[in-house]
């Protein structure tokens, strides 16, 4: 009897965890590539390929033009700086 019990308990939590395992795997479908997702990359993906490409290189310029206007203004501190202590020193 009590050997049964055990195995009772195993087939149900067998089951349950079974149960537990599809759900988990349902809800884990809604996050991974849902098929229309995948479908629309497929058919347009040199489109989105270029669209990424376009906006990277925008980006790049941004990021450079700003480097290079904070960069600029850096050296004006630093010449203003260096301009005042000499006028100090004569």
């Amino acid at each position: 009897m009590d050997g049964n019990n055990i195995i009772d308990e195993l087939k149900k939590e067998v089951a349950s965890l079974r149960e537990e395992n599809e759900s988990l795997k349902e809800k884990l479908k809604k996050y991974t590539a849902p098929t229309i997702s995948r479908l629309q990359y497929l058919n347009h993906r040199e489109e989105i390929l270029l669209k990424k490409k376009e906006a990277q290189k925008n980006s790049d310029i941004d990021e450079k033009e700003k480097r290079k206007e904070i960069n600029k203004q850096a050296y004006l501190k630093r010449k203003e700086k260096k301009e005042k202590v000499i006028a100090e020193i004569i």
